[in-house]
């Protein structure tokens, strides 16, 4: 909860950045994620559509996978092949 303003600040800044067209988002670092580090990811996602850019989210540890998958946010967002 505490380190959800300065990821969002800096996220929103490389997605307003109109040379990429890709934003890439490594959780291997993740040792733990609540409903608010979720609503960021969701608002990362929802701010990277309206900006006509790809937010991929990559090396999803196992237990920030789990919840994905529990909350439903995995089919939105992590691309799985």
């Amino acid at each position: 909860m505490a380190t959800v303003p300065a990821w969002k600040r800096t996220a929103l800044a490389v997605i307003a950045d109109g040379d990429v067209s890709r934003v890439t988002l490594d959780l291997s670092g993740v040792a733990f994620i609540d409903s608010t580090g979720l609503g960021l990811l969701i608002d990362l996602r929802n701010a990277a559509a309206d900006a006509g850019r790809e937010l991929l989210i990559v090396n999803v540890p196992h237990h920030v996978r789990r919840l994905f998958e529990i909350t439903g946010l995995m089919r939105i967002l992590v691309e799985t092949d």
